[in-house]
């Protein structure tokens, strides 16, 4: 009886990419959980990886980096390193608000007076 390869090529050879990005999204979690784990302990280096990570990444692989308890220290590192994330809208939300105002203010005037 012989054994042929024939059945297991597709197997052995990377000839599916789809497996090959699911095995690098893991292992990229898998180092985001570990540096999320050592948070405050990691070098800077490591700090702007996290979050770049964090900021761009896809969003399947940071819910799957910040699972297992580790979003509290997720949300600790987005408190602590304000400068890397973009402000959200409720910052903005004030400014538009007196804006609006503004320049209702200046329509109606006219016709207060």
């Amino acid at each position: 009886m012989t054994i042929s390869a024939a059945p297991l090529a597709g197997v052995l050879t990377p000839s599916r990419p789809d497996l090959i990005q699911e095995e690098q999204g893991l292992s990229v979690s898998r180092r985001m959980s570990d540096l999320l784990r050592r948070y405050p302990n990691i070098p800077d280096a490591d700090r702007l990886e996290l979050a770049d990570f964090l900021k761009r990444g896809n969003p399947v692989e940071i819910a799957d980096a910040t699972g297992n308890g580790l979003e509290p220290r997720a949300m600790a590192f987005r408190t602590d390193h304000p400068e890397h994330f973009g402000r959200g809208f409720r910052t903005w939300l004030p400014w538009l608000g007196g804006w609006f105002a503004l320049a209702a203010l200046l329509l109606l005037a006219p016709q207060l007076i």
